[in-house]
């Protein structure tokens, strides 16, 4: 078990589907993000990881009022940069050289973060149990 309560674990990378093209994307995004949020209703602990979209703002927004304010938690996640290359080689998709590092420059501009994270050596099973442990320490405090 992953947690102690009633949660889910989406690898927002791993679960989204793939399209041909970005073209008519926004909508597929938004409903992703929909999807994901009907776990919340059904009384889950959900724990959505790299889901938001890069590069625009406003969808990112969008995407993000979908979920009940009382229940979200935007949690910074970084990595070193030996890491964050790692990762990129290791991913199924492909991607440009270099875009993990381009992120990680700004990808938490603008967003006001419950938490950051270092998952340089964590698992994402390992960051979610320690978001979730901070999150419990911080609601008893």
């Amino acid at each position: 078990m992953l947690l102690n309560v009633p949660a889910v674990l989406v690898e927002a990378d791993q679960a989204f589907p793939t399209f041909g093209s970005t073209a008519g994307r926004e909508p597929a995004v938004l409903a992703f993000h929909q999807a994901c949020a009907s776990w919340i209703d059904l009384g889950y602990v959900l724990i959505l990881d790299g889901s938001l979209p890069y590069g625009n703002n406003d969808l990112r927004d969008r995407c993000l009022e979908v979920f009940p304010p009382e229940s979200l938690r935007i949690i910074a996640v970084t990595a070193d940069v030996q890491t964050l290359r790692r990762r990129e080689q290791q991913r199924a998709e492909v991607r440009d050289p270099g875009w993990a590092e381009k992120q990680a420059a700004d990808i938490h501009d603008g967003i006001t973060a419950a938490m950051h994270l270092d998952t340089s050596n964590l698992d994402p099973e390992g960051a979610a149990r320690a978001i979730y442990s901070r999150l419990v320490e911080s609601a008893n405090n």
